[in-house]
């Protein structure tokens, strides 16, 4: 039964140990990838400096918001951004819940464009339905992908109608905590920041504007706008992504050490209950041996005593 319980023991400590690599490479894919994540969010910065600069050169010459004529109905979109991997805890459920309660009743005004496999279960269960679906991207190449792929879905409905709006959804690192769920109104451009561009005063003498009348100039910008933002959110969604998988590791790894070092623990009573048994059994044999030699030496003499009595008793009349 100890030669069994021994062997159970060693395939458990194997499988822990099987499990523990997996782990830590797990940890190792997910640093990586939220460094270079992190790298795409701040290589997007000056491109995103030089989209507000022109947006500012655009509103500075005293241009507004052109009307536009309604050729469709008002439309919501919300873009949420999630995983398409598990061990990130309330990642997905916790942005699920964070948009339904946002539209409440509404939801079903709203066109979901979903980031994410995950997600989408999370809000199948809230019963939401997905507009469009999309993989969480692994690289910097399906990033902008994804990004394109949003913006081609989007159609720009949000920018041709007034009323039209583009939110996004999505869980952002922060200091002290793993990630928070963060919401940003991307469309139609707030007025209080049109605004500020429009007094904006430009950094040169020189003051740009439009060579060419292109009537759809602002409707290229607002384009690049999306862009800018949307990458830089998905970078940043996928960075708190990894950044929580990093962490479960993390924790994943303590408790498989202090598993591996319980198996270890009792393989090692188990060992030594073996060699005490067998130490045991040795000493028995050991003793029984000496008590059967020594019985034996007892009935040698017992039978030499009678012997030698019945020679003395012999030798007298």
């Amino acid at each position: 039964m100890t030669r069994q319980i021994q062997t159970s023991l060693e395939r458990r400590i194997v499988s822990a140990e099987n499990l523990m690599s997996v782990v830590r490479t797990m940890k190792g894919l997910a640093a990586v990838t939220t460094s270079q994540f992190e790298e795409a969010a701040v290589a997007l910065q000056d491109y995103a400096c030089n989209v507000e600069r022109a947006l500012t050169a655009y509103f500075s010459g005293g241009r507004g918001l052109e009307p536009r004529r309604q050729r469709q109905r008002s439309m919501k979109f919300a873009v949420v951004f999630g995983s398409d991997l598990g061990m990130v805890g309330g990642f997905n459920s916790g942005l699920a819940d964070a948009v339904s309660s946002y539209y409440g009743d509404c939801q079903d005004q709203v066109r979901f464009l979903i980031v994410g496999e995950r997600l989408e279960e999370s809000f199948g269960s809230m019963g939401i339905e997905a507009y469009r679906r999309y993989r969480s991207p692994d690289s910097r190449a399906s990033l902008k992908r994804v990004v394109t792929d949003l913006i081609t879905d989007l159609h720009f409905s949000a920018s041709r109608t007034e009323e039209s709006e583009v939110m996004i959804f999505y869980n952002c690192s922060t200091g002290g905590v793993v990630y928070e769920t963060t919401r940003q109104h991307l469309l139609p451009l707030d007025q209080k920041w049109l605004a500020e561009l429009m007094h904006t005063p430009w950094s040169s003498r020189t003051v740009p504007d439009i060579v060419f009348d292109d009537p759809d100039i602002l409707t290229r910008l607002i384009e690049e706008f999306l862009f800018v933002n949307l990458f830089k959110t998905c970078a940043l969604s996928v960075v708190a992504e990894n950044s929580a998988r990093l962490q479960y590791m993390e924790q994943a790894e303590r408790k498989i050490e202090d598993t591996i070092e319980e198996f270890e623990g009792e393989l090692r009573r188990s060992r030594q209950s073996r060699i005490d048994n067998e130490l045991f059994d040795i000493i028995a044999g050991y003793v029984a041996m000496e008590e059967e030699i020594e019985a034996g030496r007892r009935e040698g003499n017992e039978k030499k005593y009678e012997s030698h009595g019945a020679d003395r008793s012999g030798g007298y009349p």
